[in-house]
């Protein structure tokens, strides 16, 4: 009745295992349609990293919304802001076709600055603009200012954001989601001027611009997609993540093996880097022999292929790098860290055996390199 039982329970637990795997399977095709969705194209705002700068979108949008600029698309961003407030808004009595000026950084008298300010015929509008920061602004002072400078006038306020902010008095809050939006419906009855299409680098601008301010704010129904695969699969996301610190602790100890066929006794370290979004490294070293910084990188790829990367520091370039360059023939060469590193890669691995074999080799000639 034992043997009888150990039987029965050891297709149960090949189906659970199966089970898993299937489950596991469904989970990381999901992941991959995410990563479709969320894959953002560069722009040239976002190239140089700074592309969240509140001060230089500012400075861009003031150009856009000024009708009169030499970008010739006249009211199209004034007038798709205008349009993204809530009917109910009073903003409806704005009368965009009357631009008296349009400044930045307009100074109040206790020296605050507001981001963008718009003088109409009869009218004002104070824009205060947000991406990342949250509102520390002094409103107050921003109201007080705007309507003791200009009595006469209707004076309206806007909270310009990538994030909604909880209404403050007398400002109202306009999501930059909105305005992007807006702006690319609107944007076709302009375009059959022919000003616009004759001058394209402004298109191209506007359209860096908004891509610019799209990456800022995301797209909320994936996002929201998101958050909710998470809550639905987070043990199973765990589990994943623990066979992948597993996998990379198996990697970890076969390079360690490696090392020790042919370094019989040596010191052997490992550090774990991630390299972007593109491949996770293993670093081996054996700092007593090879020095303190030179490693191999043993690489595995998010396109299912593997990499061999050698770091050699300390270099003399004359006699020391044209005989480490005999060892590694047949590597790829290059110089990273101005000059100070010199590496050498075997780039394109189809097999995780078959990198364990270059990385073995790699050892040998780093052996023979520091040889005494």
């Amino acid at each position: 009745m034992f043997f009888a039982g150990i039987y029965f329970l050891i297709p149960l637990k090949t189906d659970l295992y199966k089970m898993n795997l299937e489950r596991y399977r469904e989970i990381l095709k999901e992941v991959k349609e995410f990563q479709y969705f969320l894959k953002k194209e560069k722009n040239i705002f976002s190239i140089g990293g700074k592309g969240h700068y509140e001060n230089p979108i500012s400075d861009i949008l003031a150009f856009f919304l000024k009708p009169d600029e030499e970008h010739s698309f006249g009211n199209l961003c004034l007038t798709s802001l205008l349009n993204c407030i809530p009917s109910s808004s009073c903003f409806n009595d704005i009368n965009i076709d009357l631009v008296k000026s349009i400044s930045r950084e307009h100074r109040t008298n206790k020296g605050n600055r507001i981001d963008i300010f718009i003088e109409g015929e009869n009218w004002t509008l104070t824009i205060e603009n947000k991406i990342r920061a949250s509102v520390k602004n002094p409103l107050e002072d921003y109201c007080k200012f705007v309507k003791e400078q200009y009595p006469n006038k209707k004076n309206y306020f806007l909270l310009l954001s990538v994030n909604k902010f909880q209404e403050n008095s007398g400002w109202q809050n306009v999501l930059y989601r909105n305005l992007v939006e807006k702006i690319k419906l609107d944007f076709g009855k302009y375009y059959i001027n022919e000003n616009i299409r004759s001058n394209s680098k402004w298109i191209i601008l506007l359209r860096e611009f908004l891509l610019n301010l799209n990456s800022e704010y995301g797209d909320g129904e994936v996002d929201k997609k998101i958050i909710e695969f998470v809550d639905n699969n987070f043990t199973e996301i765990n589990e994943l993540i623990n066979h992948r610190d597993n996998y990379f602790s198996y990697l970890t100890e076969e390079c360690s093996k490696k090392i020790a066929e042919q370094n019989l006794g040596d010191r052997v370290e490992h550090v774990r880097h991630i390299w972007g979004n593109w491949a996770i490294a293993i670093r081996s070293y054996v700092p007593d022999r090879w020095g303190k910084k030179t490693n191999i990188a043993f690489a595995v790829c998010n396109d299912k292929t593997f990499k061999i990367r050698v770091y050699v520091y300390d270099v003399e370039p004359n006699g020391q790098l044209v005989r480490l360059k005999e060892i590694f023939k047949g590597y790829e060469f290059w110089s990273e860290a101005n000059d100070t590193i010199k590496c050498f890669g075997i780039e394109t691995i189809r097999s995780r055996e078959e990198c364990f074999d270059y990385f073995s080799e790699s050892v040998k000639k780093l052996n023979l390199f520091f040889a005494r």
